[in-house]
């Protein structure tokens, strides 16, 4: 008990000597620039060429010129949308000292972004200098990162977890394996869906903690979702004005998943003196590894990932409480609603977790211990929950039922239709998710999940496999809410699971083959391991547009409309680079693509945009664009132009994701 106090007081006390540092060594954006009687005055670094959103957060009246040109004026949260070409532009400001500097880049919406310190300088643009940290806050990013390296070791020692050195050797070996293989082509399928918005509020939020900011006004950025993944990919955008070390961290996080799935299978289906315990244990990590959609939604920034890990985390949690001995541990029972209100202060769905928390510590609990375990589970849980819950979301410490309406009424609203099954819907079935979960999981891991692991579970009757069913079924509960779209984002916490039972189900097979069949185990590994990567090879980069063998494949999916393809924006990326390196200064583009604001073009194409493809020279489209177009905006159903050639084609799986067409006029 007094070991655990010393620990909290030293995490704590580190905490406020690096926020005190912190407020020592910070500097105000607002302050690099020179003041005079006429205000402050100097430079304002572009990273890149395209529409700026450019404004301020002021108490009272004032106007922000860029160039000479008056650009926003107004008070309190003005903005103003301007085309400007990258470099140094000069910038003045005149207003109250207390404002404070708003944008997006080109390439960004959603929640505006405060402007750091190191895009700003006090010289006029033909002597400012920016160094490589420009668009980046990287002394914020040291501090952010030493306070969540004190934090977590001070978790570590406090959790006390006991790991046999055995399990770390598979543990450490599938967490390295899947890391590689999510850090290959992490940013090769560029921006999707949302990316921005949590990478933006994210900054946005972890700059009102190192300030010790906790009012509501610099908490309502993108108040409709809870703050944890916010958090992450605000961790990187400190560190990168790009998304490729937030990407980085939400990889490492999936790499966790797929590390502590092989350590829960070998909890649930080895003993310490079981030969065949590291092999189930490499066969649930190999198979989360290699998931393609697991590996896709790692390179996003957004809630799938953290929701997944938290989820994997929980449940490990609950198979440590009766670790040591017969007594239910209340520090363990705790330790298991911290890793809940993670998970909640995630997505609000992941409630959902509770109920298999409950099946989980009621199966692994020894029969002697159950009732307490009811009884302590039902009284420390829930309370370390919600603790964890208020105390990450600072929204919620004024006001917190009037601030999760005004979520939920955000949250409510339905996305655009899409396909599924052949027509367009904004409501589809009950039965959706199931159906896009056996549409998108390697037809390996789905039969040796429902046949060899159902296998196991008859003839060996583990109790393991009441703990993976549960944990298979409850994500599916969302089915019953109003949110049903946007494929297994909602439900991929559910992969897990099945990759452990399908691990289960052909360890069982090895052990049926082991006396007839020389090498019977290693070949089966072996087997696996090559599949999956063939399956991934095949797909790569783009694995959110993964569909299994029965589907068709990813060609067929999309020709008859039976799910979303390229519905996250993947391959815009390379269609944009694709046009930029060949348009003539000044092209006419159009472009009909969702979603529309991850178009990086050039800010000389931006600036020669045409409302029609038949007076273009450039034409970008991908089918999401099209069908917002003809659809929901009721025009005209898109045409190519007769005289326009199919010049670039982005697919994946035989489907065409984005193509790039140019008119027969338009110069090389």
């Amino acid at each position: 008990m007094r070991s655990s106090v010393a620990i909290v007081i030293a995490a704590l006390v580190l905490v406020a000597a690096l926020l005190a540092l912190r407020h020592a060594v910070a500097e105000e954006p607002l302050a690099r620039l020179r003041r005079d009687e006429t205000g402050l005055h100097g430079s304002w670094w572009f990273p890149r060429g395209g529409p700026y959103i450019l404004g301020f957060d002021a108490p009272d009246a004032a106007e922000l010129e860029v160039d000479g040109q008056r650009v926003v004026v107004g008070a309190q949260r003005a903005v103003q949308r301007v085309v400007f070409a990258a470099g140094a532009h000069a910038v003045t400001f005149r207003g109250p000292r207390q404002t404070r500097l708003l944008w997006h880049p080109p390439g960004r919406r959603g929640a505006l972004e405060y402007v750091p310190a190191s895009s700003l300088s006090p010289e006029p643009p033909e002597r400012a200098h920016f160094g490589a940290g420009a668009g980046a806050s990287r002394g914020d990013a040291a501090i952010a990162t030493l306070i969540v390296l004190v934090l977590a070791v001070a978790g570590v020692l406090l959790a006390r977890p006991r790991v046999d050195r055995r399990t770390l050797l598979v543990v450490g070996g599938v967490f390295v394996f899947a890391l590689v293989v999510r850090l290959v082509g992490l940013s090769a399928a560029g921006q999707t869906w949302d990316e921005d918005e949590y990478w933006s509020s994210g900054r946005n939020y972890l700059v009102n903690l190192l300030s010790l900011d906790f009012s509501d006004a610099s908490w309502r950025w993108n108040f409709e979702h809870p703050p944890v993944t916010k958090y992450i990919g605000g961790l990187g955008a400190l560190w990168q004005d790009g998304y490729d070390v937030a990407r980085a961290l939400f990889a490492a996080l999936s790499a966790g998943t797929c590390a502590l799935a092989a350590a829960i299978a070998m909890r649930l289906y080895g003993r310490a003196d079981d030969e065949a315990r590291e092999r189930v244990g490499i066969l649930a990590g190999l198979a989360c590894a290699l998931t393609p959609h697991l590996i896709g939604h790692a390179h996003v920034v957004g809630h799938e990932t953290p929701s997944t890990f938290f989820w994997a985390l929980a449940i490990w949690l609950c198979l440590r409480v009766h670790e040591e001995g017969a007594t239910t541990s209340v520090r363990r029972l705790a330790w298991v609603g911290v890793a809940l209100g993670l998970a909640v202060s995630t997505r609000f769905a992941n409630l959902l977790l509770a109920p298999v928390i409950g099946v989980t510590l009621l199966v692994w609990a020894p029969p002697a211990q159950r009732v307490r375990t009811l009884v302590l589970g039902a009284l420390v849980t829930p309370a370390a929950t919600l603790a964890t819950f208020v105390a990450l979301w600072p929204r919620l410490w004024t006001h917190p039922f009037s601030h999760l309406h005004e979520a939920w009424l955000k949250l409510r609203v339905p996305h655009t239709p899409e396909p599924y099954l052949g027509t367009y819907t904004t409501q589809p079935s009950w039965h959706y998710f199931v159906v896009y979960t056996l549409a998108v999981t390697p037809v390996v891991l789905l039969a040796a999940a429902f046949l060899g692991g159902a296998w196991r579970a008859a003839t060996r009757r583990e109790r393991g496999s009441w703990i993976l069913l549960a944990w298979l079924i409850a994500p599916y509960a969302i089915a019953w809410s109003p949110v049903r779209q946007d494929g297994v984002r909602y439900v991929l916490p559910a992969l897990v699971p099945l990759a452990i039972a399908a691990a289960a189900g052909l360890d069982q097979l090895a052990r049926a083959l082991a006396g007839r069949i020389r090498r019977a185990p290693a070949a089966l590994v072996g087997a696996l391991a090559a599949y999956l990567l063939l399956t991934c090879v095949r797909i790569h980069p783009y694995y959110l547009d993964y569909f299994a063998e029965p589907t068709g494949g990813t060609g067929r999916v999309q020709a008859q409309q039976l799910f979303e393809t390229g519905w996250w924006g993947e391959g815009i990326a390379d269609a944009v680079d694709y046009v930029n390196g060949h348009a003539a200064a000044g092209a006419k583009l159009y472009k009909l693509v969702q979603p529309t604001h991850v178009n990086w073009f050039r800010d000389d194409l931006f600036r020669a945009e045409v409302g029609s493809p038949a007076a273009a020279d450039w034409i970008v489209v991908n089918d999401a664009g099209v069908f917002t177009n003809d659809v929901l905006a009721r025009r005209a159903p898109f045409v190519v132009p007769p005289d326009a050639q199919l010049v670039h084609d982005v697919r994946a799986g035989g489907a065409s994701l984005v193509r790039v067409y140019r008119r027969a006029a338009a110069t090389p």
